[in-house]
């Protein structure tokens, strides 16, 4: 709408400037990252090639127009870090089990999404080698068998019986963990 002033535009009246018209108003008006940039740009290039195999449009109007993706580093906590989480001074209960679903992720590499569909029937007790999680990764599908450490054992005991429904842990939605994580890191100095 700011640049061609339409609420909508017809797929044969889309030119290769559309695309770039796109991205500098997604990188200077909406002040995105160049990987942001490349992810909203993504779904526009894949219906418009729907749009030529279905012949509603005669040919790709970006040939010769790529979105570049920037390879980035992603963080890691240190030693330090991790123990500053463990030691964290007095915070509400919300912070705290938040901060404890992070520290369960971070000792078991489970991701978000494996620790929510976590359930009673994925913890395996053995006498002879400790207590496993087995259990399969949301986003691989790949069959995973972890064992726990004394520190995701704890944060399990400390909340057995929080949920009635088979689950290890109540997790909250992931936006609202993003959001308190970032509150618990900045309270501990990280």
């Amino acid at each position: 709408q700011s640049r061609y002033h339409v609420s909508d535009i017809a797929l044969k009246e889309i030119q290769p400037t559309f695309i770039t018209d796109f991205e500098t108003y997604l990188l200077a008006e909406k002040h995105l990252h160049c990987n942001s940039v490349w992810v909203y740009s993504c779904p526009v290039r894949m219906l418009l090639h729907r749009a030529v195999e279905n012949g509603w449009l005669m040919r790709y109007p970006f040939p010769d127009c790529s979105v570049p993706k920037e390879e980035t580093e992603k963080g890691f906590l240190t030693k330090e870090e991790l123990g500053q989480l463990i030691n964290a001074p007095k915070m509400n209960f919300k912070r705290i089990f938040i901060r404890d679903l992070f520290l369960f992720c971070a000792f078991t590499g489970l991701a978000y999404i494996d620790l929510k569909n976590l359930r009673e029937e994925n913890i395996v007790s053995n006498p002879l080698d400790g207590v496993w999680i087995h259990t399969h990764r949301q986003k691989t599908g790949v069959e995973t068998n972890v064992r726990l450490l004394d520190i995701p054992l704890q944060i399990m005991k400390k909340y057995k019986g929080l949920c009635d429904d088979g689950r290890v842990f109540p997790v909250p939605a992931y936006n609202s963990c993003k959001r308190i994580l970032r509150t618990v890191m900045r309270i501990c100095g990280i």
